[in-house]
């Protein structure tokens, strides 16, 4: 058996951030206003469980 816990202590760290800083407007050039925000987190508390048997 194998059991394993994910995210154990509940982080809610982001993963992932948008970098993106300016995007294509019709105007030309436009500031993005989605910069600097978070686009991925860490995914909620969960664990798996693993039984095997071998004969």
């Amino acid at each position: 058996m194998k059991g394993t816990i994910y995210n154990a202590l509940n982080d809610d760290a982001a993963l992932d951030v948008n970098e993106i800083r300016s995007t294509q407007g019709s105007n030309g050039l436009v500031t993005n206003p989605d910069y600097g925000l978070t686009e991925m987190r860490s995914r909620a508390r969960y664990f798996s469980l693993v039984a095997r048997y071998d004969f």
